[in-house]
């Protein structure tokens, strides 16, 4: 098995802060509507009174901040469900990554870098002795459409649905590529052998992808691609080693 040098991934820490936040403001949620009731009551009926408008607006206050997280309960559900969607996708790909590789190969997950102004995410990154492969993963179903040097791409996620745009992520696995050659750079290895591989979670998806030389796979097949990739020029133990010992330091 590939030896698995980071588990947590941000998915995991967004995930585990947004389920903290539903749990305190559905806490507070039953006090601020009781809160804002009374006040406007007592506020109409000082208003009816006196013709003193305070409590009212007071009241019309406490009832806005209610809505307000309320509505940012019902967001953060639907942002939870779609972090979680991105999560089981990643889980997905490290299990099957670890199990396929031998304990050559090092696997990281959800890698920060950075080099000068600039910062890269990245989904994962294997190690092995053909090279450093930079994967960005992604869970989308349905049928994806554009070009290699496209901005963006074109996602209709049911036969006869409506496209939606979304960001090329080959062309995001460039820059996380730049920043991943400076950072080591920095640190005083000059490496080349960095590859891109676009890896689909989803086993839904499928693509028609124009001008296309980075690989955009499915999980297996990226599996067997960089299993079986053949380069000359092979990482040795010892430039393996410091690359790790280099992508290992703390921040």
């Amino acid at each position: 098995m590939a030896r698995i040098l980071t588990d947590e991934t941000s998915l995991d820490k967004k995930q585990k802060a947004l389920v903290k936040e539903e749990r305190v403001l559905s806490r507070i949620l039953y006090v601020e509507a009781a809160l804002a009731a009374v006040l406007l009551l007592a506020g109409i009926a000082v208003f009816f009174t006196s013709s003193s408008p305070a409590l009212l607006w007071i009241g019309g206050f406490a009832a806005f901040v209610f809505i307000g997280h309320m509505l940012r309960i019902r967001e953060g559900t639907r942002e939870r469900g779609m972090v979680g969607a991105g999560r089981s996708g990643e889980l997905k790909v490290t299990r099957m990554l670890n199990d396929a590789f031998g304990n050559d190969t090092y696997l990281l997950n959800d890698v920060s870098v950075a080099h000068r102004r600039h910062k890269a995410q990245i989904d994962h990154l294997v190690v092995s002795p053909a090279g450093i492969f930079v994967l960005e993963t992604k869970n989308w179903r349905g049928h994806l459409s554009g070009s290699e040097r496209g901005e963006r791409w074109l996602q209709v996620k049911d036969a006869g649905g409506k496209p939606v745009s979304l960001s090329n992520p080959i062309l995001q696995n460039d820059r996380h590529m730049e920043v991943l050659k400076g950072f080591l750079s920095l640190h005083g290895i000059q490496e080349e052998r960095i590859y891109s591989v676009i890896v689909m979670g989803s086993p839904s998806a499928t693509w028609t992808i124009e001008d296309r030389t980075v690989p955009v796979l499915n999980i297996a097949d990226a599996i067997q691609y960089m299993a079986h990739f053949e380069q000359p020029n092979i990482l040795s133990d010892q430039e393996i080693d410091r690359i790790i010992a280099v992508l290992c330091e703390p921040a």
